[in-house]
């Protein structure tokens, strides 16, 4: 305690045969007060924002910098940032915004070329450009 690396606050089990016991009140105690938080509401930019990537996505791909179908994942992941379908200005949860991720993430695994970028990536530690 006297180098600082450790506060008075701070519970330490010295006995190995009581580190369990320790962890486990140290857990009920905390159990005690918790309340669940409320949900995180995050702005988000709604269609707006899509445009501008879909316009960005546009030039990178008439560029030959992206693939067709590097245009595709990143149309799904525009769509999750953007709080799927809703208007700029709108607030939605985190809990929703998972939802939209989960969504997307499971629709994109069901596709052949995801499972020949995952196989490539596996198999020889670089992104596959298909």
């Amino acid at each position: 305690m006297e180098l600082g690396y450790i506060r008075k606050s701070e519970g330490i089990s010295l006995s190995r045969d009581q580190h369990i016991w320790d962890a486990k009140q140290a857990v009920l105690g905390l159990a005690k007060f918790y309340r669940k938080p409320k949900p995180a509401m995050i702005p988000v930019m709604g269609e707006n924002f899509r445009g501008l990537i879909d316009a960005a996505l546009y030039n990178m791909r008439h560029g030959n910098y992206v693939s067709d179908y590097d245009v595709h994942v990143s149309r799904k992941v525009a769509y999750i940032i953007s709080g799927g379908d809703c208007a700029e200005g709108t607030w939605v949860t985190e809990q929703e915004i998972l939802d939209l991720e989960k969504e997307a993430f499971v629709s994109l695994l069901g596709e052949a070329k995801t499972l020949e970028r995952i196989i490539h990536m596996l198999n020889t530690g670089k992104p596959l450009r298909n």
